[in-house]
């Protein structure tokens, strides 16, 4: 007969008691997660309630009270089969009949599971960090021991070598910068009141100019494809667009975002001390980056490395390892007295990196380990008068010229062909400078304050146009950024963000969605088929058609 079992044929069995994960006790409502793991039902809403939604121990992994199963023992739940074994809750302790003491206890106790399973995990963090703590202070003994090899060695040949004075004059090969002659006068001026510490070697200069002159000429043949003002005025975000799980629900601000457009990687910074690196085209957590000791405070990245600076007074960058698979610590730079790391800027070449430091306003130029090979420093004191911290970096696309923003509202143009400060800027903005960019077109970059963007013309050294200088404006503004195509201009601040058009600067369209102020905003790929905001309410939101 069909209801009928084979003498050798047995049931599956079941176990009819199931242990929770995260208290170790027997459940009596037992559910399982999709990743395996059994819970007791109460603690596991509890726990999604406190972290967002994520698995507890698959944290890129999010989960819904919908994708847990119910358990049950042997027989099943109905209790109709004869061999049906139904789950026996745990014995409790005698204890007061009063309802609400029990009730009040049963809280307590389930507080204190949730607290003792987030201590583990704080103690499994603080351990990583440990490790990689001991791991950079060894090799940072072993490199000063290596110096003062090299020192001894230099010291001894110096000692027997015969120097001609004459070798010590140094040929002036020209600007990068192609400025007006009306400008010179103003120019040179300017950069006499600069002193300028630095010996980039010529190895690294002739690459810097090779690449220069490879980009430049490659500029002019361009042919960009962007969408026109309408589509663009039609992005708009969704439900799956709307990344709110990356960061720390308990400190979800985030800091910084950059994008790199041919791997498509969104990367963003927190104040959790915390870097994630998310696929769009996968919608998947890539790497999560988490060796800062305070929140991240700028990031840039290529598609091999990952540069980020933090409060903490240090630079930090990860390769992408031979696999694929994650980022690995790389480099480290903390020669800031303490003070926090203002800005981060990868050169083209991928090779060199500038880190950015309002502690002597230091310009750093480094290899792609972060180590030191150059400085640009001032000679200001912190106690003198006119002493301006630095407070953000912008790279020109070609690779040799450098924005830098004060406290003041000034603007610093660093020549690295010639290494020479070319200009200072001044009359743009009456309040510290927050973010800088520099169009594709190579002569138009932007700049950022509290109240307005100004927009430059790099040839001329003038102002081209001024936006957000009215009622109607984004309040303060905290970021801006030109699409590849140097068509559109977006920037960001407390209220919302905007795109204007290039040289048709009254088009603008405006893009709302945020609880809080909006901090960085991305464009994405070459096509500019979408861009991203990240702001102080925890979320990263993508605009697109």
């Amino acid at each position: 007969k069909p209801n009928q079992t084979k003498p050798n044929q047995t049931k599956p069995i079941m176990p009819s008691t199931f242990t929770c994960a995260i208290s170790g006790e027997l459940c009596t409502d037992p559910v399982v997660s999709p990743s395996g793991h059994i819970y007791e039902r109460r603690l596991i809403l509890s726990k999604l309630a406190e972290n967002g939604n994520c698995d507890p121990f698959v944290s890129d992994r999010p989960l819904s009270e919908d994708q847990l199963i119910t358990l049950v023992g042997a027989g099943g739940a109905t209790g109709d089969d004869e061999t049906s074994i139904k789950i026996t809750p745990p014995a409790r302790s005698a204890a007061p009949t009063m309802s609400g003491l029990l009730q009040l206890l049963q809280k307590e106790h389930d507080a204190l599971l949730l607290e003792l399973f987030d201590a583990r995990q704080a103690l499994e963090e603080t351990r990583m960090e440990l490790s990689q703590a001991l791991y950079q202070n060894d090799a940072a003994v072993r490199v000063i021991a290596r110096l003062a090899m090299e020192r001894d060695g230099a010291v001894a040949k110096l000692a027997n070598a015969n120097f001609d004075t004459s070798s010590n004059g140094v040929k002036d090969e020209g600007s990068s910068m192609q400025v007006d002659e009306g400008k010179q006068e103003q120019v040179s001026s300017a950069a006499s009141d600069v002193a300028i510490k630095a010996k980039i070697n010529d190895d690294d200069m002739a690459i810097m100019v090779d690449t220069w002159k490879k980009l430049s000429k490659a500029r002019k043949k361009r042919s960009p494809t962007y969408p026109t003002f309408e589509e663009l005025s039609k992005y708009q975000t969704s439900s799956e667009s709307n990344l709110t799980n990356l960061h720390r629900v308990n400190k979800p601000h985030i800091t910084c975002l950059v994008s790199v457009p041919n791997s498509n990687l969104l990367i963003s910074g927190g104040k959790d001390k915390c870097t994630v690196v998310y696929n769009t085209q996968t919608k998947t957590i890539v790497s999560k980056l988490a060796s800062a000791k305070k929140e991240i405070t700028c990031l840039d990245a290529n598609d091999k490395i990952v540069v980020i600076g933090s409060a903490d007074g240090t630079a930090r960058v990860f390769h992408l390892s031979d696999d694929g698979s994650n980022y690995e610590l790389s480099g480290t730079y903390a020669n800031f007295n303490g003070d926090a790391c203002k800005g981060v800027s990868i050169h083209p070449t991928g090779k060199y990196i500038f880190v950015l430091s309002s502690a002597k306003n230091k310009v750093v130029f480094c290899n792609d380990r972060l180590e030191e090979l150059a400085i640009f420093g001032s000679d200001d004191e912190e106690t003198d008068a006119n002493y301006d911290p630095y407070t953000c970096i912008g790279m020109h696309p070609d690779g040799l010229i450098l924005s830098i923003g004060t406290t003041k509202g000034n603007l610093k143009i660093l020549d690295l062909k010639s290494q020479k400060f070319a200009s200072i800027l001044s009359d743009g903005h009456s309040s510290p400078v927050t973010s800088v960019a520099f169009s594709e077109n190579g002569y138009h970059f932007a700049s950022s304050s509290a109240e307005v963007v100004v927009v430059w013309d790099l040839r001329k050294l003038k102002i081209v146009k001024t936006l957000n200088n009215d009622e109607n404006g984004v309040g303060h503004v905290n970021s801006v950024q030109f699409d590849l195509s140097g068509k559109y201009l977006a920037y960001a601040g407390e209220k919302s963000s905007r795109i204007c058009v290039v040289k048709d600067w009254d088009k603008i369209a405006s893009f709302d969605g945020h609880g809080k102020a909006v901090t960085s905003v991305v464009w994405g790929d070459v096509s500019s088929s979408w861009f991203a905001t990240a702001g102080l309410d925890k979320t990263i939101q993508i605009f697109s058609r």
